[in-house]
């Protein structure tokens, strides 16, 4: 075909194609839309019945050249060089003006817009570039059914989206993504489908930002969902614009990916990495020439390597010391590559100060995705770690060895602190005794030599047990231990850093010893340097603690035992001769054996409660208000009053069976001879305490009975007991004073030293 044929072929096509749009216009009445930029060889302007341009298309401009801004408002005519063109003819070409002046030859025709009561509203002129037209029909017919194989075929999910987001379209492969047909999604925005309602605001911005221009398309991932309950799948998402020749915007097209299998894999390989990572076993690849090519951070710290890029500088073979070189070389690595593996106890070597570090070594052969060897990998464990739990072990199988021999609870403190500070590599280790209020006293407690013994002094400065308070409160308290890896650093101990520094502490153990629920002692593990403490370490710590103490206790109890067996044959003793003396001396006064049961028989009774009220304790002392009340407790006519002697001191047990005795005989004397021998009579009964706790006295105080001539002339049992028998036995003073209005006698009772039983629960002998 010829050029003129060619020519003539494509005015054909422009007159058919204007004579279609004429038709889909002929229907309408009124200019009610704008002209679309649906041809880029199309221009479209439309004007008010006067001439002035009111619409303005893109195509006018890509063939004249003029902006909607620059036309809007003018008169038409400004693009006519001459006459203006002939409307019934659209098969002839006309002349326009550009905007550079030059005479442009257009096919086009005019045509009038009317109102709906045949009014006219103005003119649209549809314009065609002469040398160029639509294809021929076969061509357009070719080239949809491409486009529709294309979108038949392709393994994405494609959809066209208007600018507000809203679904025109959808492939048959997205559909089948969703599980629903394309009038289930038609006139839906596509974020509705963003299974995440907290990401639909980011993704609508983006395609905001699509729409404007503002990118010419992005990638985004993401968990789509799905109309009708069809399960959600993890999405890979291709957004990109289609615009026309003026850069208006057509529509977006998504094209939309299934990636729920690769989006598993990688989340599995991700995790694969960060468990590699955060593993605690050293972890490294190296190349078949031996160069190494990853590290993991904790098999860098374990010899020496400050990043990756200084593993990546080394061989395998740098990681070994120089002697188990040749093993490595010559055994083990052939045994890989017969074998696929190897493992066994070796030793690494630290890059920096060059110890030898015991491990247990794994190499394997590494195959790419094709089954080809393509390097080396190992899984190494530290068994530094293990050899000392082993070592702790057997230290602690030592310790129960060693204090099965020891019999003295200071011995045994001693023996524990030590087997215990040097198994922890401690530079101090011992035990404090948790007092009265929480106060708290080392004890014993073992060195290495490089620092000072604490041995006597109080632990209230360096806050122990203000810190075993705060471990006390803890929902787990028995299992509690106080860890503190640096002073300087922690919260519990920066504010007495100073304190601690200077005992040579900067981190440390407490242990507690659980006795009933409450803290009675802790064992301290001290280090001069901080340092970080280990769940093992704190494991032995407690392990050895509780071994002790248990030995201390039996200690401390077999110690009790042998004291109490001799207190007892003490007690006995004095027992058997006081019956004895109260036996004869009580002969001696009876007047006949009938007088002598009664009397001998009240007074058993009397030693035998103050020995009742002293078993309670232990025979530890007892308060003098319960020696009062329980000597008293059966005499009617005596009035009490012992808030004196509320705050003192307990009495020794020898002072305590004295009170006893002498109320008893002050009892009998007033119910034979005294106030309670007649009707009326009374007793006063009051205790004190005298200034600085130097003595207790009881005043006893007669009234309402005989009226008493004097001294007695002959001194009885009873007044040989008071006055000489109980004070030689305990020190007590009795003074006795005759008054005419009855007898009056203070007991004085002075200060004895506190059993240790009444201070807390501290082990004696520790």
């Amino acid at each position: 075909m010829g050029a003129k044929a060619r020519a003539t072929a494509r005015r054909r096509g422009l007159l058919a194609e204007l004579r279609q749009l004429r038709a889909r216009l002929a229907g309408r009445s009124a200019p009610a839309w704008p002209p679309r930029d649906t041809a880029a060889s199309l221009a479209v302007i439309a004007t008010d019945p006067s001439g002035r341009i009111t619409a303005w298309s893109g195509g006018a401009r890509r063939l004249l050249g003029w902006s909607a801004e620059e036309v809007l408002g003018q008169n038409i005519d400004m693009l006519w060089p001459g006459a203006g063109p002939d409307s019934s003819d659209p098969a002839t070409a006309h002349p326009w003006r550009t905007r550079e002046g030059a005479t442009l030859s257009l096919l086009g025709e005019t045509l009038p817009l009317q109102g709906p009561d045949g009014s006219l509203l103005g003119h649209l002129a549809l314009l065609r570039a002469t040398g160029g037209g639509p294809q021929p029909p076969e061509a357009l017919d070719r080239a949809a059914q491409r486009l529709r194989a294309m979108r038949q075929g392709l393994p994405l999910g494609t959809q066209e989206l208007d600018a507000e987001g809203r679904y025109l379209s959808a492939s048959p492969a997205y559909l089948r993504l969703c599980g629903c047909d394309e009038a289930a999604l038609l006139g839906r925005r596509f974020d509705d489908f963003i299974a995440d309602p907290a990401e639909r605001a980011a993704a609508r911005a983006r395609f905001q930002a699509l729409v404007r221009g503002e990118t010419a398309g992005y990638l985004e991932r993401r968990l789509h969902a799905c109309p009708g309950g069809h399960p959600p799948f993890w999405a890979e998402i291709r957004m990109a614009a289609l615009r026309d020749a003026e850069g208006g915007f057509l529509c977006a097209l998504s094209m939309v990916e299934d990636i729920t299998e690769r989006k598993l894999s990688e989340d599995a390989a991700r995790q694969l990495a960060e468990l590699v990572e955060q593993s605690t076993d050293f972890i490294g690849v190296a190349r078949l020439d031996l160069g190494v090519v990853y590290v993991n951070p904790a098999g860098r710290r374990l010899v020496g390597l400050p990043d990756l890029a200084g593993a990546q500088a080394t061989g395998v073979l740098d990681y070994f010391p120089p002697e188990a070189r040749d093993l490595v070389r010559e055994l083990i690595i052939p045994a890989v590559q017969a074998q696929g593996s190897w493992q066994g106890e070796i030793s690494f070597r630290h890059f920096v100060s060059g110890e030898p570090l015991a491990v247990w070594y794994k190499m394997l052969l590494l195959r790419d995705a094709e089954g080809r060897v393509s390097g080396y990998g190992t899984a190494t464990r530290d068994l530094r770690e293990l050899q000392r739990n082993e070592e702790r072990l057997l230290a602690l199988l030592q310790l129960g060895d060693r204090l099965r021999e020891l019999h003295d609870p200071s011995q045994i403190a001693v023996a524990a602190a030590e087997v215990i500070g040097r198994a922890l590599g401690a530079t101090r280790a011992g035990y404090a005794i948790v007092g009265q209020g929480g106060a708290t006293r080392v004890e014993r407690d073992w060195t290495d030599g490089s620092v000072a013994h604490l041995a006597g002094r109080h632990a209230a400065p360096w806050r122990f047990a203000n810190l075993w308070r705060r471990a006390e409160e803890a929902p787990d308290a028995a299992a509690a231990v106080i860890c503190v890896s640096d002073v300087a650093t922690d919260p519990r101990t920066a504010a007495e850093a100073a304190a601690y520094a200077a005992i040579a502490v900067q981190a440390f153990l407490q242990v507690p010893v659980m006795v009933e629920g409450r803290a009675v002692a802790f064992l301290f593990v001290h280090d001069s340097a901080p340092r970080e403490w280990s769940a093992d370490e704190v494991s032995f710590a407690r392990g050895g603690a509780e071994r002790a103490w248990g030995a201390m206790e039996r200690a401390a109890a077999e110690l009790r035992q042998m004291l109490m067996t001799r207190e007892l044959n003490h007690r006995v003793k004095n027992t058997l001769a006081m019956v004895q003396a109260m036996a004869l001396q009580t002969v001696r006064s009876a007047a006949d054996l009938a007088s002598f049961g009664p009397t001998f028989q009240a007074r058993l009774i009397a030693l035998a409660r103050a020995h009742d009220l002293l078993t309670q304790t232990d025979w530890h002392g007892a308060r003098m208000q319960e020696v009062v009340r329980t000597a008293l407790a059966t005499v009617q006519g005596i009035e009490l009053d012992l808030a004196g002697c509320a705050g003192g001191d307990i009495l020794a047990p020898a002072q305590a069976l004295s009170l006893a005795m002498a109320l008893h005989e002050l009892t009998t004397n007033a119910v034979k001879h005294g106030a309670l021998s007649r009707p009326g009579g009374r007793i006063a009964v009051r205790c004190a305490v005298e200034p600085g706790h130097a003595a207790q006295r009881v005043d006893w105080v007669e009234s309402g009975g005989p009226r008493v001539a004097g001294p007695p002339t002959r001194q009885g049992f009873g007044m040989r007991l008071l006055q000489r028998g109980l004070a030689s036995q305990s020190g007590m003073v009795a003074r006795l004073d005759f008054s005419p209005e009855g007898l009056r006698c203070t007991l004085r009772f002075p200060a004895a030293p506190v059993p240790a039983s009444f201070e807390g629960p501290a082990m004696e002998g520790l």
